[in-house]
């Protein structure tokens, strides 16, 4: 408990030195300074901690689209836009379960949140389909290599989508 007092007291946690009562450093009237620097760095923490849990449910929902797409183009010779077209709608009950529970732990409206983040999904996979046509008709890569790299375009835009419209309440 002493040493995590001292991390408080030293400010060792987020960089910052509280005041004390004797010596305030300049621009400090008061505690209420350094406790919005304290609720900033936790709100940076609660960012990180949501954009890993994020990857972690985008990841595996990208595994699931891949490893669908894959498997109904090598085993079930579906052409590889029904193909991905399959694999979406599938990593994205995945992924909207995933997000809306866990990531961003939404409290808003279910059906509110689920039109949303479908929204942002079909424009997602609307350019994931236009990556995929452009290196399909270069014929430079198998199908399956295309439709790999076509999914990991998606990621970054739609975690920004998820976080300021899809799951906000």
């Amino acid at each position: 408990m002493q040493a995590l007092k001292f991390f408080y007291d030293t400010g060792a946690v987020c960089g910052m030195k509280p005041p004390n009562k004797q010596n305030k450093p300049s621009g400090y009237h008061d505690d209420a300074g350094w406790r919005a620097g304290m609720k900033s760095n936790r709100q940076i923490i609660g960012e990180i901690i949501t954009f890993v849990r994020f990857f972690i449910v985008g990841a595996a929902a990208t595994l699931i689209h891949i490893s669908v797409a894959a498997l109904s183009i090598s085993q079930f010779n579906l052409p590889v836009f029904r193909a991905n077209l399959l694999a979406f709608l599938i990593a994205f009950v995945f992924a909207f379960s995933g997000h809306f529970i866990w990531t961003f732990r939404s409290q808003s409206h279910l059906a509110r949140s689920l039109f949303r983040y479908f929204t942002i999904s079909v424009s997602a996979f609307a350019l994931n389909n236009l990556v995929l046509l452009t290196l399909v008709n270069t014929g430079v890569l198998s199908d399956i290599v295309s439709v790999i790299l076509a999914a990991a375009v998606i990621p970054l835009i739609s975690f920004t989508a998820s976080r300021l419209w899809g799951f906000r309440s």
